[in-house]
């Protein structure tokens, strides 16, 4: 399992490490933003962690 901190800090993830991030107890909720304006095509996500920090990560389609 990788770090919380180094998955939320990268801007691209995959869709196994989406799924340690939404599975981490430090995790209060995910929410799906829908299709990203970066490149058209990602999935965007907000991930808000239980001491009320929030990022932002993309899964690439």
């Amino acid at each position: 399992m990788k770090n919380l901190k180094t998955l939320l800090g990268k801007e691209f993830v995959n869709s196994e490490e989406l799924e340690e991030i939404e599975e981490n107890e430090l995790v209060e909720r995910t929410e799906f933003n829908g299709i990203s304006g970066k490149d058209g095509s990602s999935k965007w996500y907000s991930i808000y962690l239980n001491n009320g920090e929030e990022y932002q990560v993309y899964v690439r389609a």
